[in-house]
């Protein structure tokens, strides 16, 4: 994992998203990054962005505002219209278990 940003490029060098539903979701993701790039100036975007690398791979990696559909629809959108070269996305979600709220199932 790289601390200091290293490379500015450009809203077209990254190809890969990943959109975290919540911020302790952040952390694991940037913990991924083999290399952190300094953040693109905005002036219109609503979206906070995590720049990187993985591999080879420039990854923009957003967190979103709220939980919701609506809210990662937006996100994506918006992403989308920022990074223009986006080939693929991921949501990064944890589940319920992994933060220590366990609810009972039919299959306990």
């Amino acid at each position: 994992m790289a601390c200091e940003p290293q490379r500015t490029l450009t809203p077209t060098d990254y190809t890969v998203a990943c959109i975290c539903p919540m911020g302790v979701e952040l952390a694991p993701v940037v913990g991924m990054l083999d290399e952190i790039h300094k953040s693109l100036p905005s002036s219109r975007d609503q979206n906070a962005y995590t720049l990187g690398m993985i591999g080879e791979h420039n990854v923009v990696v957003a967190v979103m505002p709220e939980i919701g559909n609506n809210t990662a629809a937006a996100v994506a959108t918006q992403l989308l219209n920022d990074f223009p070269s986006t080939r693929f996305g991921l949501l990064v979600g944890m589940e319920e278990e992994c933060l220590g709220t366990r609810r009972e199932t039919m299959c306990d």
